[in-house]
Formats: structure tokens, sequence, C-alpha cells
């Protein structure tokens, strides 16, 4: 996995949860490799398309950079407080709901491989439901919310 660095919180972090995804969630797509992202893709959704074409681009999912906080733990220590979103888009609400639980159940069971890499107190805080119109298509969006904690030791400046 990743080792979470005090200087590259952000991308490490992103990195952690984006990797423990893309080795452990198996891509259901065939000839293509790419289905996990950092934000939307920015390749074109065949819209003009037949449905099909348009379906068979689903699902897909966005693992969203990391919102971070960072406060005093101790006097020596800092710690960093923060959520992730990870997102799921896929025209059967049944699978876009199985890809969550599967999500969810991943990151449950590698809590300690995560801890390991320095992320501590990962938390499921929400999963909300949501649809998109793509052409003639609902696409059907499941929203992952985990909170985590990350403790570093502060930078002395004296």
């Amino acid at each position: 996995m990743t080792t979470i660095i005090k200087t590259q919180v952000v991308s490490t972090v992103y990195q952690e949860f984006y990797n423990l995804l893309n080795n452990n969630i198996s891509n259901p797509h065939t000839g293509r490799t790419h289905w996990i992202y950092p934000n939307y893709p920015e390749e074109d959704i065949p819209v003009n398309a037949s449905n099909d074409k348009i379906r068979n681009y689903f699902p897909i999912i966005i693992v969203n950079s990391p919102n971070i906080n960072w406060t005093n733990f101790t006097f020596t220590s800092k710690k960093v407080s923060g959520t992730i979103a990870i997102e799921i888009h896929h025209t059967k609400s049944k699978n876009a709901d199985n890809y969550a639980d599967e999500i969810i159940n991943t990151i449950e069971i590698k809590r300690a491989i995560m801890r390991a890499d320095g992320l501590r107190f990962i938390q499921l805080n929400s999963v909300d439901a949501s649809d998109d119109v793509i052409g003639q298509i609902i696409v059907h969006v499941r929203t992952i919310t985990f909170s985590f904690e990350y403790l570093f030791e502060k930078t002395q400046t004296w």
C-alpha cells in the first residue's frame, strides 16, 4: 500500500484509497482496464450512441481527493482529520448498491493494513444516493464518505 507522508498528506491519502480499491474491486469491463478515476472522466461519453453503448461505459468509480483539517494533538504532534468521498456511477441501481457494499466491505477488512500505513479511526460516515441523466439513460450514483485520522510529529521551528 502507500505509507502516509506528512509533506504529502493529500496525495498519499488519496493514493492509499485508490490503490486499495484498484487492487481489490474486480473490473467488470472487458477490454477496458481503466474504470477507477480521480474525477469524472474527461473522455466523451457516447451520448448520441445507442443506449447499449452508453450502458457499456458504466460502471465507473471516482475516488475524490480528501478534505483534510490539521489540528494540534499534543505539544509535539499534530493530527490530520479528514474525509474522502468515493462515488459509484452505474446504470442499474441494484448494481450501484452492490458496488457500494463491496467498497465498504473492502475498506472494513483492510483497516489493519491502512492503519499500518498511518491512517487511523477509519469510519463510514454516510452513503448517499442520487441520479443523473446522460442522454436517455438514468445513471444511479452512490457516494460513500469515510472519515479518518493521521498523526504526525510537528515540525520544530525555533
